[in-house]
């Protein structure tokens, strides 16, 4: 089996976007903000990039496909996570 790429488009429930700084976040218990992704301009458009320390643990089982969004990832190159 090899690796392909897929779109998918998915809620991640608690994340804000505060549009005057282009930047998506999430709240702490505390009421702390934690910047996760921003959009950046392509072609044809904008995307929606993540920033260091945020990833998306993606995992796919008979068809249906979950995924979770996590901060602090050690790894800022590792922003997608696929799961088998």
């Amino acid at each position: 089996m090899h690796p392909h790429d897929d779109t998918l488009a998915f809620a991640l429930p608690g994340v804000q976007y505060d549009q005057p700084n282009n930047v998506f976040y999430v709240k702490s218990k505390n009421g702390e903000r934690t910047p996760i992704a921003k959009f950046t301009t392509v072609l044809g458009g904008k995307k929606i990039q993540l920033l260091p320390g945020a990833a998306i643990y993606a995992q796919q089982l008979h068809g249906n496909v979950s995924v979770k969004l996590v901060t602090g990832e050690p790894d800022s190159n590792r922003h997608w996570i696929d799961i088998h």
